[in-house]
């Protein structure tokens, strides 16, 4: 039967010193894998992600595996002490499955706020867990921009554009169905740091605000779509003040610093 690729992203929340925790399967045909083979994939990852939670530079997982079925994760550290990080993986399922049930080891305190490709995030916690599985679109991507250094009163524009004759790429709100995550600004407990946002066909263009602060950070989750569906490569682009950092993810595919000039993402 053919099967499908689905990216999925972990976020593991206040998860304690020397805990042990699993997400295991019980859906059939349910499989933890390494993704796609292209070179670009993340594939399996931990705190690679842009907006990495942790500001400790060293692991706190002592050890990990995973099989068909389960992952499983050993946390080190001291007692008391609580961790914030991030895993990437892919969920391999056959085209015809439409949820996925299992259940997860996580702690009583702790949490994991799961999305799976373009679905708005879930959290789970110890106990079972049921996800309705929409499968990858093929003219859709989620794009995570991460804006650091920037000063009050900047202006910082995102440029999308295909090769010339290869096709045609925009920005755009994400796939129709009605649970998809759309653009997102993560949450905070201070005030976004934008004082304005104009969204179009080609271009994002953000001002900053007039805040006390020296540098003023935050992230955004957009969406490209393209045509024709066979479409390989696309080009993002930076302008704006000088001494600001643009990192960009699209999709699955490693992070990339953006320039004034066009850097190539795979798509």
């Amino acid at each position: 039967m053919e099967s499908t690729l689905i990216p999925v992203v972990l976020r593991f929340k206040r998860v304690a010193a020397n805990s042990n925790i699993n997400l295991t399967f019980t859906t059939e045909g349910s499989d933890w894998c390494l993704g796609a083979t292209s070179g670009y994939s993340l594939g399996f990852s931990y705190n690679v992600l842009n907006g990495n939670p942790s500001d400790d530079p060293d692991s706190c997982i002592q050890s990990i595996e995973f099989n068909h079925s389960m992952l499983m994760i050993h946390t080190s550290g001291s007692d008391g002490t609580v961790y914030d990080f991030i895993l990437t993986l892919f969920l391999r399922v056959s085209q015809s499955t439409e949820y996925l049930q299992g259940y997860c080891t996580l702690g009583s305190n702790a949490s994991v706020l799961v999305n799976f490709g373009d679905e708005k995030t879930m959290e789970w916690r110890d106990g079972r867990f049921s996800a309705v599985l929409r499968h990858v679109s093929q003219r859709y991507r989620a794009v995570f921009l991460s804006v650091s250094g920037a000063k009050p009163g900047n202006r910082i524009a995102i440029n999308v554009a295909s090769k010339k004759g290869t096709g045609k790429v925009n920005w755009s709100l994400g796939p129709s169905f009605s649970q998809s995550r759309g653009i997102k600004m993560p949450e905070s407990d201070s005030p976004t740091p934008i004082s304005s946002i104009s969204y179009g066909n080609n271009d994002i263009v953000f001002q900053t605000g007039q805040a006390q602060s020296t540098s003023l950070d935050f992230s955004l989750t957009a969406y490209i779509t393209w045509l024709p569906s066979d479409l390989e490569f696309i080009y993002l682009q930076y302008s704006g003040n000088e001494g600001i950092s643009v990192k960009a993810q699209v999709g699955s595919s490693q992070p990339q610093l953006l320039s004034q000039t066009s850097t190539l993402f795979t798509l």
